[in-house]
């Protein structure tokens, strides 16, 4: 595998944990989160372990419905890959 594919894989899933953290301390299923984004319980979990990359406008409707910012994302991001 490449350098290039398995930074892409390590961004993906770094987005999906901090996403899952963010809504399990909010108290907020999946499935709270797949109907207010018009997609499958099992798509949010595939974003969430990085198994699926997330359009913008899919990130964008997650983090308004575990009410944080995108830049709080890329902020955490930043933080932790380098």
């Amino acid at each position: 595998m490449s350098k290039k594919k398995n930074e892409d894989t390590r961004f993906d899933q770094t987005i999906g944990m901090y996403l899952r953290d963010c809504r399990t301390k909010k108290n907020i299923s999946l499935q709270q989160i797949a109907d207010k984004t018009g997609v499958t319980k099992m798509t949010v979990s595939r974003w969430e372990t990085g198994e699926v990359r997330m359009y913008a406008h899919s990130l964008k409707d997650y983090c308004d419905c575990i009410n944080i910012s995108i830049s709080d994302v890329f902020d955490y991001v930043e933080k932790h890959i380098s």
